[in-house]
């Protein structure tokens, strides 16, 4: 996508979090192999719609708007470090978690992301 294609940013939303959830459910089952390339996809949805939003819709805010743009561009950067973060964390494990704890720490490692994801 161009920065110019039109898009819907609800849309995208919807994606980046769908595809967060499946992320989540595959780490719930044990298989992280399948989470990386649910957050692989993540990734790829995600830096999309970031330069959709400061290349298009950012240099489009009105004169006083409710967020400026500084916000807007701090959250992106942290959804960028958050899930750079988990892609570091991630590289360390095997592809298939059977221990119930490490799952489950896993799984909570996801929470910021999907904390900065949804309010964004």
């Amino acid at each position: 996508m161009s920065p110019s294609t039109p898009t819907d940013p609800r849309q995208e939303h919807a994606a980046m979090l769908q595809t967060l959830h499946a992320a989540c459910c595959a780490v719930i089952t044990g298989e992280l192999a399948t989470a990386r390339i649910r957050l692989d996809a993540l990734g790829r949805l995600q830096a999309r719609h970031i330069r959709y939003e400061e290349q298009v819709l950012l240099p489009r805010l009105p004169q006083h708007p409710r967020w400026t743009a500084a916000v807007y561009l701090a959250e992106h950067r942290k959804l960028e470090s958050l899930l750079q973060r988990i892609r570091a964390q991630w590289c360390t494990l095997p592809p298939r978690l059977d221990d119930p704890a490490q799952r489950l720490a896993v799984l909570d490692a996801l929470h910021p992301l999907r904390h900065v994801l949804e309010h964004h």
